[in-house]
Order: C-alpha cells, then structure tokens, then sequence
C-alpha cells in the first residue's frame, strides 16, 4: 500500500516513505503521520491517500519538533471533512426532507453542500430507498447520513478512486457469529447491566410551563412511556432540551437518546490484516468469566508504517 500525497488541487506529488500513520474513523475522524524533518513534502492544505481505501484525508497541521527531528502532520480524515458541512432545513421548512434511492440521496447533498470538488455519489443503485426522511435539524453531514442509513441497516461506506472520495449506502454486515475469543485475540470487555432506564426529558418553557415527558425502557430495552424498573433497580437521567418546542419532538429525540443508552456494553479489541468498518456488528467472549458481548463498532483506528501492511484496533459499543 502506497500513501500518496497530493498538492491543493488534488494532482500527485509522489509517494511518502518513512512514516508512521494514525488515522481514526467513528468520533475524531482525523489522523497524524509522523516522519522526518527531512520529509517535508506535503503542502498545508493537500491531501493524501491509499487508493481504493477509505484512509486519506486533508493536511491542515503541521508541526516540527527540531530536537527530535521530526515532523507531524494532522488534519481531518476525508469522513472528517463531512462533520464540517451542516445540514439545514429549505428556506421556508422545518426540516430537510428527502425521498429516493440512498446514493441518490447523498449526491443530491453532495452538490447542495458544495463537496463536488472532491466527493460524488456512487452511480450504482444502493437497494435502499427513502421516503420522506427527515434530517434533524442543523446537523452535519457524516451523523446526518449515519443515522439516516441505519435506518435501513445501511453505513456510509467511502472509498477514493480515480481522484475523488466515492461515498456509498452498503449494507452493515454482522459478524456477531463470528465471535472472537480472548484465548486468541486480545481485547477488554465491560458489561453493564444498570443502564439508565428512566430518562427524564425536559423540553421547552420555565418552571412549572416547561415541557416534560418521562421516558422508561423494559427488560428488552424498549422505550415506552410506561414504568417498568421502579426502587433500586431504577436508573434515572435528566435529558436537557429547552430548544425542542414540542411534545411529540422531545418524545422523538428523547426515545433515540435513551435507546442509545443501552448500549452500555463495551469491546476493545486489537486485530491485525483483518478490516471491519464503523457501523458493523461484531462479539466477543472471554472465556474465564464468561463475558459476552455483541455489538456496534463505534470507532476504527488504523495504524501503518512505511507503507506496510494496516493494524486495526476497534472499540465497540458506547
């Protein structure tokens, strides 16, 4: 694998050597390459890249450490650059609403949030179609597009080809059966069975006019606004939301709020050669107690030196 790095207008300089790569993917999105003082090559403001891959991003840091000699480069990853685009609502509308086949709908986005310069939608129909979705209001792109995916049990795939980052609606695979164990794999693995189960929902309005909606979870982790877990098995949490105008709004976000407080249960686990993405469904199991968890990856991290061959570390859950 060759990390190629690029000048502002995305044309090849040449291939960096000597390098050690960090690149995150699922909350930071960004990256560090560490090298030389005497590699000083990439531009502020250029790009780089694995063909074929969805590591790269923009170089917008760069700092120098003369006494160990060495130079960092940082940025955001091309995911990254998504968070920096802001979803908002038509002149007019309380919401930005969308209908169609998922690639449709991201390059519909794409173009309306001016990333054409460097991303377009995949020409292939995805097999997943929307009607009527509702973005939430003001969000960025990369969690507007997440989310609206795993709606239909989708993930934001990308990938750079032929000098552009080619965005995708795939399927999230499932790889829970696939389970690694801890006398193979190296991994921690915490399991929390007192979620927050009681999620009290504060909306707009002062004092005894506010909007108030309580919100409770059953032994499968359903939300209703019926109690289910009452003395010490109750487990409450305030959720502060003066701007939500509506009962039916703060129920909504409320509801996705608590739900994703169920997912209480983490993985850490380091696996060499061997690629999941962000949004993909994985288990583990450690064999002296007995722990076992399956869940959502939630973050990627890639590690590559010198242009060999990537090491993951996945960390999964909340």
């Amino acid at each position: 694998m060759d990390l190629i790095y690029t000048d502002k207008n995305l044309l090849d300089m040449g291939i960096l050597t000597d390098y050690e790569l960090d690149l995150e993917i699922g909350s930071e999105n960004d990256f560090q390459i560490t090298t030389t003082t005497e590699n000083n090559v990439i531009p502020i403001g250029a790009y780089f890249y694995f063909e074929n891959t969805e590591y790269g991003g923009k170089v917008t840091t760069l700092k120098v450490d003369t006494r160990a000699t060495r130079l960092y480069y940082g940025g955001k990853t091309f995911y990254g650059m998504l968070t920096d685009k802001i979803i908002c609502p038509d002149s007019g509308q309380d919401y930005y609403t969308v209908s169609g086949d998922a690639n449709s709908v991201i390059a519909g986005l794409i173009t309306l949030l001016g990333l054409s310069d460097l991303f377009e939608a995949s020409s292939d129909t995805s097999g997943f179609t929307l009607t009527n979705y509702q973005f939430d209001r003001y969000i960025d792109c990369l969690s507007g597009l997440s989310k609206m995916l795993k709606t239909k049990n989708a993930k934001l795939q990308a990938r750079f080809l032929d000098r552009k980052v080619v965005l995708s609606a795939v399927a999230i695979a499932d790889y829970s059966s696939e389970e690694f164990s801890s006398d193979t794999e190296g991994f921690t693995i915490l399991q929390d069975k007192a979620p927050v189960n009681h999620l009290i929902c504060l909306g707009k309005g002062d004092l005894v006019a506010r909007t108030v909606v309580n919100l409770y979870t059953d032994a499968s982790g359903n939300v209703s606004t019926t109690q289910y877990y009452t003395g010490l098995d109750e487990v409450s949490e305030v959720y502060d939301c003066p701007n939500i105008e509506s009962e039916d709004e703060l129920t909504k976000s409320g509801t996705e709020k608590l739900t994703e407080k169920q997912a209480a249960d983490k993985i850490d686990i380091t696996i060499q050669n061997t690629e999941k993405d962000v949004g993909d469904i994985v288990g583990g199991q450690e064999v002296i107690t007995g722990l076992k968890v399956s869940d959502t990856i939630t973050k990627k991290i890639v590690k590559i030196s010198c242009n060999g061959d990537p090491k993951f570390t996945y960390e999964v859950g909340s």
